[in-house]
This record gives structure tokens, sequence and C-alpha cells, in this order.
């Protein structure tokens, strides 16, 4: 028992309970679906937290893995095949306080690849800023292409021959005033995103 109390997490409850004081403790309470479950010699490991969740599954599964528990119960259901009231199993099952479902053995191994509510919320996290980085640097490309498709459209213009009319000034007229409208556009787009439009 000691032996396989030392492979769960310090703060994880690991008890073995008299069936019948367990049973008559559940009577009345959301635990009280589980007694059906309650046979036989058990260890009872009590999860509080989600971070303690996944390193007590696989705590679970270096104990039946070590001491090949499958293989024993194999032996002890033919040893006493005639006396057994129940079925031997390495595991009972188990239920999650919030639901109050009882859960087969396999559903509860499956609980070691569920991410914790921190690992949860910083994906969450990483997601919404994945987009808003798509957006920004999507927003920030217009105003840049706007200044170049600008640039490119008055020198084909230039070329064809086409000048700005009496009184006109020629737009981008270097690179420098063309870069100056694509700086004002940054700023620009960069206010629209954050919602507010300086003037």
């Amino acid at each position: 028992m000691e032996e396989a109390r030392s492979y769960f997490p310090p703060t994880v409850n690991v008890r073995h309970l008299n069936n019948n004081w367990l049973r008559k403790a559940m009577e009345g309470t959301k635990w009280e679906a589980m007694r059906d479950k309650v046979k036989g010699s058990n260890i009872y490991v009590f999860v509080e937290t989600d971070k303690d969740l996944k390193p007590s599954i696989q705590a679970y599964m270096k104990i039946e893995k070590q001491f090949n528990r499958t293989a024993k119960l194999d032996v002890l259901r033919e040893e006493w095949a005639d006396d057994l009231t129940y079925d031997l199993q390495p595991m009972i099952g188990g239920m999650m306080s919030e639901e109050w479902n009882v859960m087969e053995p396999a559903d509860v191994v499956k609980l070691k690849d569920f991410p914790t509510k921190t690992e949860l919320i910083g994906q969450i996290a990483g997601s919404i800023k994945q987009v808003t980085t798509k957006l920004a640097v999507g927003v920030k490309q217009v105003p840049t292409k706007l200044a170049i498709g600008l640039k490119k459209t008055v020198e084909k213009g230039e070329e064809a021959g086409k000048r700005p009319g009496p009184g006109m000034t020629r737009p981008c007229a270097s690179d420098a005033s063309c870069q100056g409208l694509a700086k004002a556009w940054k700023r620009l787009s960069r206010a629209a995103v954050f919602g507010y439009a300086k003037e």
C-alpha cells in the first residue's frame, strides 16, 4: 500500500477504505451512483485539482504495469472462480465531481491526455493573439500596397506622356513623398485597428 501511495503526487489522497463504511457514507450524496462499483479490496484516489489528474493517472498506469495487476487478477479469477460474487478488475472506475457520472475504467485512463484548465487558457490566449496578429499584418499591408500602386500608376502615366494639368502637383514626385504617404497610411491603419482615429 505504501509503495503504491508513493507513485501518486503528494497533494492527492490515496486511501484504503472499508467498503461497508464507504457505501454508507455515499448514501444520499451525489457519490451514491458509485455504490454499486464498491466491491472487493480497493485503493481510492481522491484528486482535488486538475493539475494532479494527469500525474495520478500516469501513476496508476505505472502501478498497473510494474505489479502486472491484470495477469495477477486473471490467476485469482481462476483460483476463486466458484467463490467470486463479483468481477475482479484492476480499476473499478471513477467519478468527476462536477458531472457526478460514473466513468468506466477505459474512460478514466483517457483523461491522461486531457489538458489542464491552465493549458486550455494558454491555448485560447494563443489562438486569440494569432488572429489579432494576422489582422494587424493584413491591415499594415494595405497602405503600403496602395502607396506602391499609386507610385506605379503615376510612373505609367508619365511614360505615356500624361502630365498633371495646370495647377496640379504630381503625386509622389519623389520616393521620399511616396514613403511619407505610406507612413501616413500606416498611422491611420494602426489607429483604426485599436479603435480610435487621431485627427
